[in-house]
């Protein structure tokens, strides 16, 4: 349930650069069975102003924003904190047009009393998503997450897609193909598609993807809530996106890159896009474990403050994190280490999973 509250943004030099009243609420799914709750902060105009005009991710163009995430690191904020960010600044490396949210690592005081250490996120909405396009109209996005959940506009264009996939076989009849791919923005498909799977990110439900209402618009993609990539070195991001009998546990739809691939040129065109940045970037492990190490040593000087606020709250049923402030930081640092080794040993085994696949 959202509430009225007020929120300041200081820079970390103490200067005061936001004041206003907001609505608050908690944000997530599962992480929300963390002591540490994610919260989502909406600017609404009955309480002042319905933006944020502040700059705060560097790497975007435009000062704008209408909500904003204050994001507990996932399923991740019980081990390094910084994996899912990382995902998305590898993707902004490569230049994809795959929208994804921008970063930066903050600390919390919530009614005064200090909340720890937080990823400030920009949240995936018709607003975002207008201001990343250049779209002057919110109003005018479809933006669907999972399989037919409407997050805003319709699905009716989508569901019109899904029947006319269906009901062609692509890799025999051109016309077809070409009416898909007038229809969808291939090349950001298939990124969207290509770091999921080296990625190794488990949880297909996390899918989102949008278009502007009008004649000529392409399905675009989104990718978002990456705690449990780069989980495991060995996770066949294969087996979970391209299982013909269902993404993730079956239960997501993947009939538009089954259909896609069974297409030879779309196939080749699909593996020489992933050949590119996994040679390119994806196999650079010592630029991501430097990024990775740069982004913990922003973050390490707060964290014995951070854990000594949340350790004790730290339960055995939800996480193997321990329960003394010392004992958890040195936890995070073996996690570290642990994905070190998982970023070590990913280029060679996403390889050889791609090599049997096909």
């Amino acid at each position: 349930t959202p509430h009225a509250g007020n929120f300041e943004y200081f820079t970390s030099e103490g200067t005061s650069e936001l004041n206003q009243g907001v609505e608050l609420q908690l944000n997530g799914q599962f992480s929300l069975d963390q002591a540490q709750k994610s919260w989502r902060v909406t600017a609404k105009a009955k309480y002042g102003s319905d933006t944020f005009e502040y700059p705060f991710f560097s790497d975007r163009p435009y000062t704008s924003y209408h909500s904003i995430i204050l994001r507990n690191g996932g399923q991740d904020g019980k081990y390094t904190r910084i994996v899912d960010a990382l995902q998305s600044i590898i993707v902004d490396w490569t230049g994809s047009t795959v929208f994804h949210m921008a970063y930066e690592p903050v600390i919390v005081y919530l009614n005064g009393q200090y909340w720890g250490h937080y990823n400030l996120r920009e949240r995936i909405s018709k607003y975002s998503l207008a201001a990343y396009e250049g779209w002057s109209d919110p109003e005018k996005i479809d933006l669907i997450k999972g399989n037919n959940q409407v997050l805003n506009g319709t699905f009716d264009n989508y569901q019109a897609l899904k029947k006319f996939v269906k009901g062609h076989d692509l890799a025999e009849d051109p016309e077809a193909l070409q009416t898909v791919l007038d229809w969808v923005d291939v090349d950001n498909y298939f990124d969207f598609m290509i770091f999921e799977i080296y990625f190794g990110n488990s949880d297909a439900g996390n899918i989102k993807f949008y278009r502007r209402q009008a004649e000529g618009e392409k399905w675009r993609w989104c990718l978002f809530d990456l705690d449990w990539g780069y989980f495991m070195s060995n996770r066949n991001g294969c087996k979970i996106w391209l299982d013909p009998k269902g993404a993730g546990d079956k239960d997501f739809d993947n009939w538009l890159i089954l259909s896609l691939l069974d297409v030879p040129e779309m196939k080749d065109k699909f593996l020489t896009r992933f050949g590119q940045l996994f040679q390119e970037y994806l196999s650079d492990t010592d630029r991501i474990w430097a990024q990775a190490e740069a982004m913990a040593a922003e973050i390490q000087p707060e964290l014995l403050f951070h854990y000594n606020r949340w350790s004790s709250e730290n339960n055995k049923w939800i996480t193997e994190e321990p329960t003394s402030p010392d004992a958890n930081y040195s936890y995070w640092e073996s996690r570290m280490s642990r994905l070190r080794n998982v970023l070590k040993k990913r280029p060679n085994l996403c390889w050889e999973q791609i090599r049997d696949w096909f």
